[in-house]
């Protein structure tokens, strides 16, 4: 009198043979829908995993970022602090006796022409500053 669920299509109405019943896919059996459940947990596991070594990545790399920038900022303060001592020092407390008669002895040098080389190097090169 009454027809069992496994008798029902899916609108309700009673299971006819067709084609289409015959050529439909097999269906999964518990353990096998346990077991791509549990596959699917852990890949979603592993992706939440990934996620969050990300982020964590994303923060050292921020972090990283911020202190660099702060580095250049204070050594930028210290070398214009360095800049304004140095300005505001004395020429003549950089210069002592020796370092002024060291740059009046290299200043003479300056319009000095090098040695000729000697040998036979000496006859095909002209000197610098000579042609």
């Amino acid at each position: 009198m009454y027809q069992s669920r496994a008798e029902e299509n899916h609108d309700g109405g009673p299971l006819a043979m067709s084609a289409d019943s015959r050529n439909r896919e097999p269906v999964q059996s518990n353990d096998e829908l346990c077991l791509l459940r549990a596959e699917a947990g852990e890949s979603k596991n592993a992706l939440l995993d990934a996620r969050e070594m990300a982020e964590r990545a994303q923060d050292r790399a921020v972090a990283t970022t911020e202190t660099a920038e702060r580095d250049r900022r204070e050594q930028r303060v210290m070398v214009e602090r360095l800049d304004d001592r140095v300005r505001r020092t004395p020429a003549d407390r950089f210069c002592t006796r020796s370092s002024r008669t060291c740059s009046q002895s290299s200043s003479r040098r300056v319009g000095c022409e090098p040695a000729q080389r000697s040998g036979e190097d000496s006859k095909e090169d002209p000197p610098v500053g000579k042609l």
